[in-house]
């Protein structure tokens, strides 16, 4: 299921993505901060999925039979009163949520349990938490911090080129964590199953033998290398998207003239970077 992120409509995200910016900063007032790093890309995400069926009809695509018969409440005979209650987490819960009209990423997902034939349907729930959570903290901290380093005088000639940048060199996500699935050996060291160690992402990013001249902010720099978004089978599957909405909010930003500020605070997180801007 995780390839969900990845069968985004990435084009019609960024779409998304700009439009959303530009309403909010047509209210008026203060510069928005708070909306434009953290709201709009949530909102992008619970709706950016498959976008092509509706794109051309302007019509909501049909429900997909396997879902609505699989994740749907069922609903008591007429007048038997409302439908039953049903304990959080649980697959029935989840589901209304999910499909029907829903055309977005959490749609997507369920689809995608669908066509895996996923027997355990609660674990849905905390995934498409995990989207929102990791879309709400994560694609701020690299709107944020790529605005903060336009201000501080990157080259911004690229704005793709730079969010991807940033990513490696101000990673909006500094670390996570890991359980060792069974005992081994690091670097001298014993690690007994199910120890939690802490992975620096961040501090991988900044790898001379990696990335030559790793403390330099480089656009464009070649053949990079960018743990922010992990490795291997733990490998971020949004990386592509938060990358394409990070630039398309941080572009509609530049062409409204707006700059941030190049001494910010940070919010007091244990593993992510999100400058107050």
């Amino acid at each position: 299921m995780a390839d969900a992120p990845a069968r985004a409509d990435t084009a019609y995200a960024v779409r998304l993505a700009a439009r959303f910016t530009r309403e909010a900063l047509e209210v008026g007032g203060e510069v928005p901060w708070g909306v434009l790093l953290f709201k709009v890309p949530a909102r992008v995400v619970g709706r950016a999925g498959r976008p092509e069926r509706t794109a051309r009809t302007g019509r909501r695509p049909a429900r997909s039979p396997t879902s609505s018969s699989a994740y749907r409440i069922p609903r008591p005979p007429h007048n038997s009163g409302p439908p039953p209650r049903r304990p959080i987490g649980s697959a029935n819960y989840c589901g209304p949520a999910f499909v029907g009209e829903n055309d977005g990423l959490l749609g997507e997902l369920v689809r995608a349990a669908d066509r895996a034939s996923w027997p355990h349907l609660a674990p849905l729930l905390s995934d498409a938490v995990g989207f929102l959570s990791q879309t709400y903290d994560a694609t701020a901290g690299l709107v944020g911090n790529t605005m903060v380093a336009l201000a501080r005088g990157a080259d911004g000639s690229d704005i793709g080129a730079l969010v991807r940048e940033v990513a490696r060199y101000d990673a909006p996500i500094q670390n996570t964590r890991r359980f060792a699935a069974a005992p081994f050996v690091h670097d001298g060291r014993a690690v007994e199953s199910g120890q939690q160690i802490l992975v620096l992402l961040a501090a991988a990013n900044r790898d001379p033998a990696v990335n030559p001249n790793p403390h330099a902010l480089s656009p464009g720099r070649v053949n990079s290398m960018i743990f922010t978004f992990g490795a291997s089978s733990h490998r971020c599957p949004g990386e592509a998207l938060a990358s394409a909405l990070a630039a398309a909010i941080v572009t509609e930003l530049r062409t409204a003239g707006l700059s941030s500020t190049d001494t910010p605070t940070y919010r007091p997180l244990a593993n992510a970077r999100i400058p107050h801007l």
